[in-house]
């Protein structure tokens, strides 16, 4: 096995590890008690031309190597003006279905409200409801306000 045995042999502990066992074998120094253990690795490592001297890293654990948790997805709040029916409700969770990001879509005729789970950009829900036909905002956000101006004549 090697050409070189352990040096510097030191009192350690009662205990001997088996990966401690098997290094000290691999390398000629196998202790007949466990008073003999080498306690300095670097001079069993020195001593023995069976081993590489190339660090190796450790084996991540399982935790370690499991894929991170995802985040829990974001549910955002509208509030939508101007639905009256069923139908409404309807056509407004149809469009918010449709963005992008989007996983679920929850609308409350009653409550004025859309509740929608996913990453969707806020911007593009508001856009979504807005363009079919109905007013909305992120709920806790301040007010809208429409004003209608009557009598402009030209663009500029």
């Amino acid at each position: 096995p090697c050409s070189g045995g352990p040096k510097g042999r030191a009192r350690a502990p009662k205990t001997i590890m088996p990966a401690e066992q098997d290094l000290l074998r691999l390398c000629g120094g196998a202790p007949t008690s466990s008073d003999s253990l080498v306690t300095d690795s670097s001079a069993v490592l020195s001593g023995c031309s069976s081993l590489s001297a190339t660090p190796t890293t450790a084996r991540p654990s399982p935790a370690a190597r499991a894929p991170p948790a995802a985040a829990a997805p974001a549910t955002t709040t509208l509030s939508v003006e101007g639905m009256m029916c069923s139908h409404c409700t309807g056509k407004v969770e149809q469009v918010l279905s449709a963005v992008a990001g989007v996983k679920n879509v929850v609308v409350d005729l009653k409550a004025n409200t859309a509740v929608v789970t996913g990453s969707a950009d806020e911007a593009a829900l508001v856009a979504a409801v807005e363009g079919a036909g109905f007013r909305a905002r992120v709920a806790g956000g301040p007010p809208t306000t429409t004003l209608s101006v009557e009598g402009m004549m030209c663009s500029h």
